[in-house]
């Protein structure tokens, strides 16, 4: 449905209320009219921002847990999937669902003192390179404290069943500085060597890319 000021005429959409009354001061039955509907507009508008930033913060605070796939198999243990070599392989895309950039990745994971260690090596279609190292501290009860050197702050896994959920914050590049995106990252053993990996992406609340990828162990006996 259109908001009313889309039906009003251009100059008076650009109008102000004190511009609108000496228009119309000869008629001031007319001129409150004009500029009630201008202000009208301009609640309308603030009106559906408000609810769209409301069913995007609820949206996110509602839905699937990890823990509704406690059930599933096969079962996914961190310490014995990511263990040895592994190759990644995943989309990137944007907002609109278009895949706007490809890569893999060549993934070393390691145990040391019950504390795990993912070190990714990503080569992009572009030619781009990139390197991130996680460190997966096991805090009982199926979770994990995530830490990184783009990520900010701690990022939390839990794992349940067959699945491994993984939230945290990402610094990345942005022009001449850099953004923070929420990342909601949500993974799912299909066979004992293989999981797909599916992340989202978002900013104030608002989903502004995907991540796609499978992540498969080459060290199988």
């Amino acid at each position: 449905m259109p908001v009313i000021c889309a039906a009003m005429p251009l100059d008076a959409r650009r109008a102000s209320p004190d511009r609108a009354a000496e228009t119309h001061a000869g008629d001031p039955e007319r001129g409150a009219a004009r500029n009630l509907i201008i202000l009208s507009c301009s609640d309308l508008m603030l009106k559906r921002l408000f609810a769209i930033l409301a069913i995007a913060f609820l949206s996110a605070c509602a839905g699937v847990t990890v823990d509704d796939y406690q059930a599933e198999f096969p079962r996914l243990s961190a310490e014995d999937f990511f263990s040895g070599s592994l190759l990644a392989t995943g989309v990137v895309k944007d907002r609109r669902g278009k895949v706007i950039r490809r890569f893999s990745a060549d993934i070393e994971a390691s145990w040391t003192d019950g504390i795990g260690t993912l070190d990714e090596d990503f080569t992009f279609d572009n030619g781009d390179k990139d390197r991130r190292v996680w460190r997966l501290e096991p805090q009982g009860q199926g979770i994990y404290r995530a830490t990184a050197g783009d990520v900010v702050g701690n990022g939390e896994a839990r794992v349940a069943g067959n699945a491994m959920f993984l939230e945290y914050v990402l610094r990345v590049p942005y022009g001449d500085g850099t953004i923070d995106l929420a990342i909601d990252d949500r993974m799912y053993l299909v066979t004992p060597d293989r999981l797909i990996n599916e992340s989202v992406m978002r900013k104030f609340g608002l989903r502004v890319g995907e991540i796609l990828l499978v992540i498969e162990r080459l060290d199988v006996k």
